[in-house]
């Protein structure tokens, strides 16, 4: 890249960045500015240069921007046929190929990558390139990982091979090697990826309780909601909808729980539920219902789209009302269930028993 070009990019995000922070905040921006032109100046190669900028806007993380790599570099990088979840700031594997199940069962602790515990590696080579203004939401990012962002825990160049230990379920302590391949069309998954879910889904437990999880937008709902007659109680899962919870998946919300007819209802939610608070609110109030998981963040925003040199992008969110006041508004479960959607010491979903608790003790009351 030119030195001009280097410079320009850099300056795009201080500029915009700058302008949504008050005077205190601007004068450490413009001090991070000038100590990261040389940085960007002895970048030596386009990877490089894009964790240069990472760096530089996650050094100030009062405003939410997020620098998507080029394409060239997205087709570069890859993570192991392994996915993560973030779990009290430790990383438990929640899904995995098939090949790969017997060495490294889901609800395994990975402790170390490359040779490095996982804390320090987080801490030193993955968190310091994440900015997002909810603390709780870069460790999910940085384990996780996010592929347009060319970031994450086991993330790497495609087809290279690492060393990795884990703790399984079981407490025994196993080191594998394993390689980033690419292509998630050709791995078998132990646990069905979300869009190869049906939209709505209906199964039975114990004690006539049903669950349900909607993934996706469905209005054709008959066929389960002539079965909830026969429940004595409900979970409903909107922990992972692909899509908003919109004017067709709240009518279909409603409808299911008219179906359940005042028996009790546990809705599990989180981080990737994604809907109008007052709808939420709206459902809370029912004497029913109880809401289990982590909170529902709901944010009023912005989104300006940079063009960066090189190839890529810079995303920046502003956190604003029309009034012109940051305002994110938070739905709270009533019980809140930190470990995401398994338990460190079996894989098991802790929300979904968390919920069968709740509606067992209701039928006892």
């Amino acid at each position: 890249m030119k030195t001009a070009d280097k410079v320009y990019g850099l300056s795009l995000l201080w500029n915009e960045v700058g302008d949504q922070q008050t005077n205190i905040a601007n004068k450490q921006w413009n001090e991070t500015y000038r100590e990261y032109i040389e940085k960007v100046l002895n970048s030596y190669s386009l990877f490089v240069y894009y964790r240069t900028l990472q760096g530089f806007v996650a050094a100030q993380n009062t405003v939410h921007v997020q620098v998507v790599i080029p394409e060239l570099l997205h087709r570069q990088l890859t993570m192991p046929p392994v996915r993560l979840i973030n779990s009290d700031h430790r990383a438990l594997v929640s899904n995995i190929s098939d090949k790969l199940a017997e060495k490294i069962p889901i609800g395994s602790e990975v402790l170390k990558v490359a040779g490095i515990e996982t804390k320090y590696y987080l801490q030193n080579f993955v968190l310091p390139y994440i900015n997002d203004v909810a603390g709780e939401k870069k460790w999910d990012m940085a384990i996780e990982g996010v592929p347009e962002m060319g970031i994450g825990l086991l993330s790497g160049p495609a087809g290279s091979r690492f060393g990795i230990s884990i703790r399984t379920p079981k407490g025994e302590v196993r080191d594998f090697n394993l390689y980033r391949v690419r292509g998630d069309k050709d791995i078998t998954w132990v646990k069905p990826l979300a869009n190869e879910n049906p939209p709505i889904q209906l199964k039975w437990l114990d004690k006539g309780h049903a669950y349900i999880t909607i993934t996706n937008q469905s209005k054709d709902i008959n066929s389960i909601s002539s079965q909830l007659s026969q429940a004595s109680g409900l979970i409903l899962d909107i922990r992972n909808i692909n899509t908003d919870v919109n004017p067709v998946n709240q009518a279909v919300i409603r409808n299911i729980l008219e179906e359940i007819k005042g028996n009790p209802v546990a809705i599990l939610i989180g981080k990737n539920t994604r809907s109008t608070t007052k709808f939420l609110i709206e459902i809370k109030q029912k004497k029913n219902v109880t809401f289990i998981g982590q909170p529902v963040l709901e944010k009023i925003q912005t989104i300006i789209e940079l063009p960066m040199p090189g190839g890529g992008f810079a995303y920046v969110r502003l956190l604003k009302s029309d009034k012109g006041s940051e305002s994110v508004e938070v739905v709270k479960p009533d019980i809140l269930v930190n470990t995401g959607t398994s338990n460190a010491g079996n894989g098991e979903d802790a929300a979904l028993l968390k919920g069968r608790e709740v509606l067992q003790k209701w039928m006892k009351d």
